[in-house]
C-alpha cells in the first residue's frame, strides 16, 4: 500500500451465550473498560445490534424506520471491530482486539466465583497454618 494510504478492515463478536449480555461487562464503569480497550488495541469498538440502546421505545422505533443506519437493530447483539492502517497492521490490530473482546464474552457463574473465593480463602487459611499466625 502507497504511503499515506489507509486500509480498513472490520471484524464481529457475538456472544455464543444468547441469554448471556456482555454490553455491561464490556463497557464497565461509565464506558471505561471499552475506552482503555480501544486505545489499548487502537481499534474502534461498537456494540450494535438488538438491545444495544438504552431506550427500548426508542431502540423498536428506528429499528422500524426502515433507516439503513439503523439496520444493525435487527441482528443479534455483537460488537463491531474496525481500523484504519496498513493491511498487515489491521489484521494485527483485529486480531488482538478480537482475542481481548471475547474475554468479556464469557459469564462469570455465580458459582464459579463463589468456589474461587473459597478457593482462595482456604488457600490463605492454609498458609496462616503454616505460618504460625492462627
Amino acid at each position: 500500500m502507497p504511503k499515506g494510504k489507509r486500509g480498513a478492515v472490520a471484524g464481529t463478536v457475538t456472544s455464543e451465550i444468547h441469554r448471556f449480555n456482555f454490553v455491561g461487562k464490556l463497557l464497565g464503569p461509565k464506558g471505561n473498560s471499552l475506552k482503555r480497550l480501544q486505545e489499548e488495541t487502537m481499534c474502534k469498538m461498537a456494540v450494535l445490534g438488538k438491545g444495544s440502546m438504552r431506550d427500548r421505545k426508542k431502540e423498536e422505533e428506528l429499528r422500524l424506520s426502515g433507516d439503513p443506519r439503523y439496520a444493525h437493530l435487527s441482528e443479534d447483539l455483537h460488537v463491531e471491530i474496525s481500523t484504519y492502517t496498513a493491511p498487515a497492521e489491521a489484521h494485527a490490530r483485529i486480531a488482538y482486539a478480537l482475542a481481548e473482546v471475547r474475554r468479556f464474552l464469557v459469564p462469570v457463574s455465580a458459582k464459579t466465583a463463589n468456589n474461587s473465593g473459597m478457593t482462595h480463602a482456604r488457600h490463605l487459611a492454609n498458609r496462616a497454618n503454616h505460618s504460625g499466625s492462627i
